[in-house]
C-alpha cells in the first residue's frame, strides 16, 4: 500500500469532509435551538429534556417532540408567585419552597420564540440537505480512489493496466529495457513471478 497515495486521496477529499461535517453538526444545532424555542414558547415542562435529546438523538427526538408538542396547551405547568418555581400543573404546592400560591405560567415573547424556532427549522433543514447532498456527491468517488490507492492497483503503477500475461510482459520488457541472448528464461521466470506477486497484491 503506498501511504503517499493514500495521503494524497484524503487531501484531495478534505475539503468535502470538512463541509460535510459542519452541516452535520449544524443541522443538529439548528434543530436542538428550534426544539429549546418551540418548547419554551408553549412552556413545557420537559423542554430541557428534549433540548439534550433532540442534540443526542436528533431525528428521533424531534419526531416525538412534532407528534407531543401540543399536548403542551392543555398541561402548561404554574408557577410559584414567592420562589419563581415552575411546577407541574396538578402540584397545589410548591416543591421548592412549599408555598401554595401557585398561578398559571404565561410564557412571555410566546410570539417571538415561535417565530425564532421556525427559523431555526429552516435553517436546520437546509442544513441536512446541504449534508447529504454532499455526501452523495463525493462518497462514491472517494470510496473508489481509496481502494485503488490501498490496493495498489493506480494509474501510477508501473506496468499499467494489462489484459493477460502477454500484455503485462510487454511492458515488463519495456520496463526492463528488454530480454537479451540466454536471459530469456530467467526473464521470464522473473515476469512471471512479478505477475503473480501483483496479482496477490490486488
Amino acid at each position: 500500500m503506498d501511504y503517499n497515495e493514500v495521503l494524497k486521496v484524503f487531501l484531495k477529499y478534505l475539503p468535502y469532509m470538512l463541509f460535510s461535517g459542519f452541516m452535520s453538526l449544524g443541522w443538529r444545532i439548528f434543530l436542538t435551538v428550534a426544539v429549546y424555542n418551540d418548547s419554551k414558547a408553549r412552556a413545557l415542562v420537559s423542554k430541557t429534556a428534549y433540548t439534550v435529546f433532540t442534540f443526542l438523538f436528533p431525528l428521533i427526538t424531534g419526531i416525538i417532540y412534532l407528534c407531543s408538542r401540543n399536548n403542551a396547551k392543555t398541561s402548561a405547568p404554574k408557577l410559584c408567585t414567592s420562589c419563581g418555581t415552575t411546577v407541574q400543573p396538578d402540584f397545589n404546592f410548591c416543591p421548592n419552597c412549599n408555598s401554595p400560591y401557585l398561578v398559571s405560567y404565561e410564557v412571555h415573547n410566546a410570539n417571538k420564540l415561535k417565530s425564532n424556532a421556525k427559523t431555526f427549522m429552516i435553517v436546520a433543514i437546509c442544513c441536512f440537505i446541504a449534508s447529504h447532498m454532499v455526501n452523495a456527491s463525493y462518497q462514491t468517488k472517494f470510496a473508489e480512489d481509496l481502494r485503488k490507492a490501498t490496493s495498489g492497483n493506480s494509474s501510477s503503477s508501473p506496468y499499467g493496466d494489462f489484459k493477460d500475461f502477454e500484455d503485462f510482459f510487454e511492458q515488463y520488457e519495456d520496463q526492463n529495457g528488454g530480454n537479451n541472448g540466454n536471459d530469456n528464461n530467467n526473464d521470464n521466470d522473473s515476469a512471471a513471478d512479478d505477475f503473480n506477486n501483483f496479482g496477490n497484491n490486488n
